[in-house]
């Protein structure tokens, strides 16, 4: 009798049927999922605020915003442009050291400032998976222009160069160039205006109110003639001036009242579809070995 029954011979096709297609879904899921995170990158970049005004000779300031969204970002490879005849580049500092920590902008690659309006530099992250870059609204950096001639009526842009790339450090991903979209920022300049001197009044001291002094009036005498008879001699009577002083009463003048005005006081999907679609082809299999196994 041979060892090989038909039942033996089912349930050992079954398993080598198992043992190759386990691996070979496993590869197939892998690979769709790594097509679907390739075919989408999300990341973008923009300049905060979008527009400006200034005027001739002043300084201008915008910081570079980096969204990596669903990446992981390792690498900037940025590529800024401006007119140059309405702007030039101002100021020391440009790359936000906190988010670059091996930036070093005296040695290579250094930031390269062409005179035709374009700024070039290469920022890495580093070797360290968690440093990479997965926060919205990441300041890449701060770029301070100088206006240097006016719009007129019309404005002037600050862009990201086409060669502009963010790339990823993410597992078969590395290095892909994940860069969704980018948004430019535009500026007004307006001609200078000479600043008008301001004349700070300094108030004069309120004079304090004296009261007036009151005038003495000096009594004036009163003649009273008094006539003293004298005996019978022939002759006319002499009439005698006494001199008596009427006082007249001073007048009393009050002081004006003095009015006081008060002051007023002033991540990486899991594995959940490589486990669903290996349970679902394992329970088909077994589905099918056991009802073969039955009808045998």
């Amino acid at each position: 009798m041979s060892i090989f029954t038909p039942k033996k011979l089912i349930l050992f096709g079954l398993a080598v049927i198992l043992l190759i297609a386990i691996p070979l879904t496993v590869y197939l899921v892998g690979k769709q999922q790594e097509l679907k995170s390739r075919a989408a990158p999300s990341t973008t970049l923009s300049f905060q605020p979008s527009s400006a005004t200034v005027a001739v000779g002043q300084d201008v300031t915008f910081d570079i915003i980096i969204n990596p969204n669903s990446n992981f970002v390792s690498f900037v490879h940025l590529v800024i442009s401006y007119d140059p005849t309405k702007l030039e580049k101002s100021g020391d500092g440009f790359i936000n050291t906190n988010v670059f920590p091996g930036f070093d902008a005296s040695k290579p690659p250094t930031p390269t400032f062409d005179p035709t309006g374009k700024i070039t530099v290469d920022l890495a992250v580093g070797s360290n998976p968690s440093a990479f870059i997965q926060n919205n609204n990441t300041k890449v950096g701060t770029l301070t222009l100088k206006a240097i001639a006016s719009t007129e009526s019309t404005t002037t842009p600050i862009s990201f160069g086409s060669e502009t790339q963010v790339l990823t450090g993410q597992g078969d991903q590395f290095n892909t160039n994940v860069l969704s979209s980018t948004t430019p920022a535009s500026i007004t300049i307006i001609e200078g205006v000479t600043p008008t001197p301001t004349t700070t009044l300094t108030p004069s001291p309120t004079p304090t109110p004296q009261a007036t002094p009151t005038p003495i009036l000096t009594p004036t005498p009163t003649s009273t003639t008094t006539l003293t008879p004298t005996p019978t001699t022939g002759l006319t009577p002499t009439p005698t001036t006494a001199s008596t002083l009427t006082p007249t009463p001073t007048p009393t003048t009050a002081p004006p009242p003095v009015v006081v005005t008060p002051t007023p006081t002033i991540a990486p999907s899991g594995p959940g579809d490589v486990i669903i679609g290996i349970g679902a082809f394992g329970i088909m299999l077994l589905i099918i070995g056991g009802f073969l196994l039955f009808v045998l």
